[in-house]
């Protein structure tokens, strides 16, 4: 629960996904209502969130046509998820911003304020800042997309 709060997600995410780590058996969504005490949509809002960054799957239950859901144990598809749901298109929308915002200064020039170099640093460091993120964001997705025994045995190294 605090981890989905850190990330700004609802604390009914993180109720969820831990509901479904510690359970031995799929549960189904009204299972998982119950068990938490929160509401049907509450349930299917959050399993939502969890769906979009891959960190439950569908199972499949013998004499039960409900859907099923366990907890993903695979922390490096759970963080691809993520950062593709999540962060990925935040990167994108800011570049897109800082762009918009490049061609407007270009096209200004001495009429975009009463001091254009102060917006012209000031744009220059937010597109630093920019690159900065997106390649730490990058190096992220570079670290999980090795397979999860490399990223164990590295850590014991």
């Amino acid at each position: 629960m605090q981890v989905a709060q850190f990330l700004g997600l609802p604390k009914s995410v993180g109720q969820i996904f831990g509901l479904l780590y510690a359970s031995e058996n799929p549960l189904s969504l009204d299972d998982i209502a119950g068990r938490l005490q929160i509401s049907r949509g509450s349930a299917s809002t959050g399993l939502t969130y969890l769906r979009r960054f891959d960190a439950v799957r569908t199972a499949f239950v013998v004499g039960d046509r409900r859907e099923f859901y366990q907890a993903e144990m695979d922390t490096a598809r759970i963080a691809q998820g993520f950062l593709a749901d999540q962060v990925d298109p935040d990167i994108e929308s800011w570049g897109e911003r800082l762009r918009f915002g490049r061609q407007l200064l270009e096209l200004a020039g001495p009429l975009g304020g009463t001091n254009p170099a102060f917006a012209t640093t000031r744009l220059a460091q937010l597109e630093q800042w920019h690159r900065d993120i997106a390649g730490a964001v990058s190096l992220m997705h570079e670290h999980f997309r090795r397979p999860p025994e490399q990223s164990a045995n590295k850590k014991l190294s």
